[in-house]
């Protein structure tokens, strides 16, 4: 049995300093979300944590898994007496979650650029003639943290982007119109054995913001 905790807020996590707990408000507005996921996504037999308890079938072999294990994740698990996950450093965390660490491997759409400063942000904006930008700032989740710019820039968005510079700097991406969303997760175990999931698809709203994911059937 898993037990799974969706910090789905660990992005906002990891770009705080100092101890995190997720605000009452934020909680109640992922709950929904966490619930949908679930449903759609747990294998037959692991619970959220939520629904966990130490009398269910197969509780005494319960494995704890987050969607990230940060600091307050791992806490949380500890509490309910979850068994911990193997899991990195939060510095390391916070390292490769980073979009310029994504970047570097070569992630993004073709075109995509960590910006740090504000002479590149303008060579940036000026190399595509006007074609739309998607700007992603360090750490994001559910569609926060980026927004959609066209050749003229608002007030606000100059105010955005400089906040984003302040912020150590904004992941700039061609925009692209998308046709289908695919992913596939994983686990590295500490000895470096990898073990893959199954594809899911998934469906954003106009501003690129999560609405679901569901797992591809055989034929798709």
């Amino acid at each position: 049995m898993r037990v799974w905790l969706l910090n789905l807020d660990a992005e906002r996590e990891l770009s705080s300093s100092g101890s995190y707990q997720t605000p009452q408000r934020l909680a109640a507005t992922l709950q929904p979300w966490a619930e949908r996921a679930a449903r759609s996504l747990l294998a037959e037999g692991d619970v959220l944590l939520e629904q966990w308890h130490p009398g269910l079938p197969g509780a005494a072999r319960a494995e704890g898994v987050c969607w990230s294990p940060t600091p307050s994740a791992l806490a949380r698990l500890s509490k309910a007496g979850v068994p911990l996950p193997p899991c990195p450093p939060v510095e390391v965390l916070r390292r490769v979650c980073h979009r310029q660490f994504y970047v570097g491997l070569g992630g993004g759409a073709p075109g995509a650029c960590f910006l740090t400063s504000a002479e590149l942000l303008e060579q940036t904006l000026a190399a595509r003639g006007g074609a739309p930008w998607l700007f992603k700032r360090p750490f994001g989740f559910a569609g926060r943290g980026q927004r959609r710019m066209g050749a003229t820039l608002s007030a606000d968005d100059r105010r955005w982007l400089a906040d984003s510079l302040r912020l150590g700097g904004v992941l700039a991406e061609p925009w692209l119109e998308l046709e289908r969303e695919l992913s596939l997760h994983g686990y590295i175990s500490p000895d470096g054995s990898v073990r893959l999931g199954r594809v899911c698809t998934q469906r954003t709203d106009v501003w690129r913001a999560w609405l679901s994911s569901e797992l591809l059937g055989p034929d798709e």
